[in-house]
């Protein structure tokens, strides 16, 4: 199933299986996803982390490995449903008031609790780059547009400044 993956998706999830693997042992574990999860702010049940486990630990032996992971990913990014549901996820991470938008504000909060720092400056940039009606912010579309028909990938960790 990693096989439908570009070397580029395979890269820029390496570097994701770096964010969720907390304590950098090439494992994930329950209490991995639980710190990410505790990272952005979302309170996810112990019972709904050993379901995402389960899903992803082919070999059962507790933890996901690399590879696991990749089979994960490469069987969500192919299924339509799948895609939407995670595109619409993600936008709610960001939209941080519930409001229907993702702010300046939003993004470097969120990239701040994943270990990334924008400057106000930075984080200006690139809301303004998707912000297609000129309102200094992301609705869904313009959040998905950018998601799906621009680039098909998140920021990467080097594109942001360390002030």
């Amino acid at each position: 199933m990693a096989d439908l993956l570009t070397v580029e998706q395979i890269t820029e999830l390496k570097e994701a299986f770096a964010v969720f693997d907390t304590d950098c042992d090439g494992n994930i574990t329950v209490d991995d996803l639980s710190n990410v999860f505790a990272a952005i702010g979302q309170k996810v049940s112990r019972e709904k982390l050993q379901m995402m486990m389960n899903e992803a630990d082919l070999d059962s032996n507790g933890v996901i490995d690399f590879p696991e992971f990749l089979t994960l990913v490469a069987t969500k990014l192919n299924d339509p449903e799948e895609k939407e549901l995670k595109l619409r996820r993600a936008f709610e991470l960001y939209d941080l008031g519930n409001t229907g938008f993702i702010t300046t504000t939003d993004l470097r909060i969120v990239m701040e609790r994943l270990g990334c720092y924008l400057t106000p400056e930075k984080a200006f940039e690139m809301i303004n780059e998707a912000d297609l009606d000129g309102d200094g912010r992301l609705s869904y579309e313009e959040f998905r547009r950018v998601m799906v028909e621009d680039s098909g990938s998140i920021p990467k960790k080097e594109a942001f400044s360390t002030d």
